[in-house]
């Protein structure tokens, strides 16, 4: 696959320096996870040299414009690889097989998640269940927020936040 990358000055406030990023943008096409109900694309060779061939790189990705903010891994296969989950596939309308155009810059960003005001109330109400999720990955924190804020109804939303403090405790 050919790829190209386009540098742009990025300032970085703590330093007061400008440091050059570097933008890549290639198609790709979206396998299937052998395991999961997933997909990922291979990161080209190329590509991972610019990074530094290194096992984990926080990313900003936009996969056929839509915004996204991940990892390349390997995730035990042979090639560096970004996930491209259920949401993802269905936001751009596409599934394993179909060709997409990928860009993607190194995430130099702090990543943060919001919590919702009821879920933060409940948490703090289980000290050891709040000091657990603040020790949680940035992903995990978000796929919590999210399985909560998706509830349509009041009733469902109270129960997994009750579910969230179990399963977060354990």
């Amino acid at each position: 696959d050919e790829f190209y990358y386009k540098t742009k000055s990025r300032k970085n406030s703590n330093w007061g320096i400008s440091k050059l990023m570097k933008q890549f943008s290639f198609d790709a096409i979206i396998i299937k996870h052998p395991k999961l109900n997933s997909g990922y694309i291979d990161i080209p060779d190329e590509i991972m040299k610019e990074f530094g061939n290194r096992q984990r790189i926080k990313v900003k990705a936009k996969f056929d414009g839509y915004e996204y903010r991940g990892l390349i891994v390997k995730m035990g296969l042979p090639n560096h690889c970004i996930g491209i989950n259920q949401n993802v596939r269905k936001a751009i309308e596409k599934n394993p097989g179909d060709k997409i155009s990928v860009s993607i810059e190194e995430d130099l960003e702090e990543r943060t998640v919001t919590i919702p005001e009821d879920f933060n109330q409940t948490l703090t109400q289980f000290p050891e269940a709040y000091e657990k999720f603040n020790k949680l990955s940035f992903t995990h924190k978000k796929e919590y927020v999210e399985w909560i804020a998706e509830a349509k109804r009041p009733e469902t939303r109270k129960n997994r936040i009750e579910k969230a403090i179990i399963m977060i405790n354990d």
